[in-house]
């Protein structure tokens, strides 16, 4: 019997590096050796699969949310607390993420309340929109590897990046200067593994407009109260 149409898993654009490539151990090396891979511990340590095509959102949140150790007050499974994305759910319907997702103003929403302080920007497509988010990019990949204090996450169109698909979210867990490029975990595993992206293609990922909200994509940066 036939399988219905599928996939298994998509290739990498050319200008991504796979995480699995010697070229990507040699950044991580770099990066870890030079203090600018801060979140890549909290985040490995938490990283998950998201467990629906449209939860990419949730996941991303669930995953920095747990890496900021954020107690949730919730029990996940008796007698845990730990976040998931089923535990999400205080912005917008499960019933209605697992179809169309969440916008960038609902994820504000989530982190909210659930415990974490969260500042979204948007930014223009200027130079000094620009090095703002290195700015930021800098603070948040730098710091205190056992203790990191914020994390960045993106919300960018996979279209600009030569993927499939539209609108995703994804944190930041390290920056290396020599190819000043950032490695992104991917939550969607089932289609992209974790890469290595330019800083200057990442920025401008951001820039098209969510057809869902009327206004672009953009970044978050989150730390524990």
């Amino acid at each position: 019997m036939a399988l219905p149409k599928s996939f298994y898993c998509r290739e990498l654009p050319k200008g991504l590096v796979d995480y699995r490539s010697n070229e990507s151990k040699l950044r991580l090396t770099r990066s870890l050796t030079l203090g600018s891979a801060v979140p890549f511990l909290s985040l490995s340590s938490c990283f998950n699969t998201q467990a629906e095509p449209a939860y990419c959102g949730l996941s991303t949140l669930a995953i920095v949310l747990n890496a900021l150790r954020i107690d949730p007050q919730r029990i996940w499974k008796t007698p845990w607390r730990w976040f998931t994305e089923d535990l999400l759910d205080c912005c917008r319907p499960l019933d209605v993420v697992k179809k169309v997702g969440i916008t960038m103003d609902e994820f504000l929403c989530l982190a909210k309340c659930n415990g974490a302080v969260c500042t979204l920007t948007r930014p223009e497509d200027n130079e000094q929109s620009y090095q703002l988010f290195r700015k930021s990019l800098f603070y948040t990949t730098h710091g205190d590897e056992e203790n990191p204090n914020e994390f960045l996450v993106i919300s960018y169109d996979r279209k600009k990046l030569q993927q499939t698909g539209t609108g995703h979210f994804s944190p930041v867990a390290a920056f290396d200067q020599e190819t000043d490029s950032v490695l992104l975990f991917d939550t969607a595993r089932f289609k992209y593994p974790p890469y290595w992206v330019p800083v200057r293609l990442l920025f401008e990922s951001m820039l098209p407009v969510d057809p869902s909200t009327g206004k672009n994509r953009g970044y978050f940066v989150l730390k524990a109260r």
